[in-house]
């Protein structure tokens, strides 16, 4: 309830803290009249500084001189789509904005020097999701890749990074465990087939987790029995982490050139 009508309703609908207040107040010969807050700049000066004012509509006048001035504009205007594009007027004004009209509604097309502005004006009142923003967006304007602009100028809002949690879905990698031994945790390869050399064909890889030492035990096949044989040379690993993809096939211009880098 406003406070020019607080004297004169009744008593009844004010709690013992208000009554004390009004009791202070009719103690003065003082004539209560409302006042606008645009008539009355002193109350809230320090909250109306103007290098704080916050623009919470978009200048018309201004957007119909940026679309003059954007050659992006006079392709829209030719382009074929299915988009219905008008030259809506303002009020009391001779000039006229392009809009699209399929929605029912004048959207207002808007040039790449105010598409920043314009997600700003959206965005910031509230900080909603990328979905929800993209959502007010096309309601009220458009321009090419509305959708991609809002989502990337969403991520990278400095504010909603600081205060929304985002859950992360992926799994964190793995942690090892040191070993106790030598040759404990193993990581082991096939390679080949290779030029016969002795009849051996494969190379049955060991490196060793905590030493990093390398061993290639030749052999004559890829046989399950032959990799076993040649993973007990080194002694009985606790735990042997294998390639599960096919043998690396290794061709002969490696042995001069080295193994390619392509990924």
């Amino acid at each position: 309830m406003p406070l020019v009508h607080a004297l004169t309703r009744q008593r009844d609908a004010w709690s013992p803290r208000q009554r004390r207040h009004l009791s202070a107040i009719a103690d003065f010969n003082c004539t209560l009249t409302h006042l606008p807050g645009k008539k009355n700049p002193v109350a809230d000066a320090l909250s109306r500084i103007e290098i704080n004012a916050v623009q919470l509509r978009l200048d018309y006048n201004q957007l119909a001189k940026e679309q003059q001035q954007d050659p992006e504009t006079t392709a829209v205007r030719t382009a074929i789509t299915a988009l219905q594009w008008k030259d809506v007027p303002l009020e009391d004004s001779n000039i006229s904005i392009l809009c699209d009209m399929s929605t029912g509604r004048p959207r207002p097309w808007i040039p790449s020097s105010l598409r920043r502005h314009v997600f700003n004006l959206i965005h910031g009142l509230s900080h909603p999701s990328r979905r929800a923003t993209t959502r007010l967006l096309t309601q009220k304007f458009i321009w090419h890749k509305i959708s991609r602009d809002a989502g990337n100028w969403v991520r990278s809002c400095v504010p909603c990074q600081k205060s929304k949690v985002h859950r992360h879905t992926e799994t964190s990698p793995g942690a090892f465990h040191q070993p106790q031994r030598r040759f404990a945790h193993i990581h082991v390869d096939v390679v080949g087939p290779l030029p016969s050399s002795d009849g051996h064909r494969y190379l049955f890889t060991i490196i060793d987790r905590s030493t990093r030492w390398p061993e290639a035990i030749p052999m004559a096949n890829a046989k399950s029995t032959s990799c076993a044989s040649s993973c007990c040379q080194v002694g009985s690993p606790d735990s042997a982490f294998l390639n599960t993809s096919p043998p690396t096939v290794a061709q002969p211009s490696h042995r001069i050139y080295g193994p390619p880098w392509d990924s």
